[in-house]
C-alpha cells in the first residue's frame, strides 16, 4: 500500500500510511487537501507569486478543534507545520515545502458565522476549545483547567456558561 511522502521538522522525508492520513482527514470538520486535489493550487498560494512551495497536506480548519487536531497530528508524527496567515512575509514562510499547512483564520460554518457587527463570536471559539481540551483530558477537569490556563473554579464557570457537561 502506497503512502504519502511528507517532510519532518528535521527536513527528512517520511511516508505516512494511507490509513493514517484517512484517520486524520476523518478527524477534521474541515477539508484536508492533498496534491492533485481540486483547489490545491489556490489553497497553497500566497500573495508573493515568486514563492512556489508544495505542502503535502493542507487543512481547511472549521474551528478550534481542527486547529488543535492539526497541531497534535504534526507533533505526533514529527512533521513540518506552517500556519498560512495574512502577514506579508516576503520569504514565504507561511507555506512549508512538503509538510502540513493550516490557515491562520478559521473558516466558519454556517452556524458559526460572525455576528451582525461583523466580529467572530469569541464565546463560540472558547466553547469549542474547552470541549476539545476536556475530551483530550478524558474529562479530567483539573488537567483540562491547567491546559487551558484556568483555575478549576474558572473552568466550572465556563462549563455552566456554555452548558457543557464534563465527559
Amino acid at each position: 500500500m502506497a503512502g504519502l511522502q511528507i517532510k519532518t521538522r528535521s527536513n527528512e522525508e517520511i511516508t505516512l500510511q494511507e490509513e493514517t492520513v484517512r484517520k486524520f482527514k476523518d478527524s477534521l470538520r474541515g477539508e484536508l487537501i492533498r496534491i492533485g486535489d481540486a483547489g490545491y493550487d489556490d489553497a497553497r498560494s500566497i500573495w508573493n507569486a515568486m514563492i512556489d512551495r508544495r505542502p503535502a497536506l493542507i487543512a481547511s480548519c472549521l474551528g478550534v478543534a481542527d486547529v488543535v487536531t492539526c497541531v497534535n497530528f504534526a507533533r505526533e508524527h514529527g512533521i513540518t507545520l506552517s500556519i498560512k496567515g495574512g502577514g506579508h512575509n516576503i520569504s514565504g514562510l507561511a507555506v512549508c515545502e512538503g509538510g502540513l499547512i493550516a490557515p491562520e483564520h478559521l473558516a466558519l460554518q454556517s452556524d458559526d458565522r460572525p455576528s451582525a457587527s461583523g466580529t467572530t463570536n469569541v464565546r463560540l471559539v472558547e466553547r469549542q476549545l474547552v470541549e476539545q481540551v476536556l475530551k483530550e483530558c478524558n474529562g479530567n477537569k483539573s488537567k483540562a483547567a491547567r491546559r487551558l490556563g484556568l483555575t478549576r473554579k474558572q473552568l466550572y464557570v465556563r462549563l455552566r456558561q456554555y452548558q457543557l457537561s464534563p465527559i
